[in-house]
């Protein structure tokens, strides 16, 4: 196995594990797909003054897997989480992972 190989194998079976740090959520009408929600990093990063005015209206974060939602959204655009509308603040990529923060679409 190469890193690459092992690295793969990490996120999907250690990173996005449902006994671990994940959870099965609603996203743009699918159901059960496999998120990590992280509204500790979210506190963090809103307490950070380099963060604070861009965020400061952001309501969740959390990370997916690029393909379980098959794209990258940028700013601004639509994403519903568990039937709530979201707006995207800020999106960014890890590998194959995907962190997205949002914000309430008023």
């Amino acid at each position: 196995m190469n890193f690459k190989e092992m690295v793969d194998y990490d996120v999907n079976n250690i990173l996005f594990n449902l006994s671990e740090l994940a959870s099965l959520h609603r996203i743009n009408n699918k159901d059960n797909v496999v998120v990590i929600v992280d509204n500790y990093k979210l506190s963090e990063l809103k307490s950070k003054a380099q963060y604070s005015n861009e965020i400061s209206t952001a309501e969740l974060l959390f990370y997916i897997r690029e393909t379980d939602l098959g794209y990258m959204p940028t700013k601004d655009n639509i994403i519903m989480f568990d039937n709530d509308i979201y707006r995207v603040l800020s999106s960014s990529k890890f590998g194959s992972v995907l962190e997205i923060i949002l914000e309430a679409n008023v």
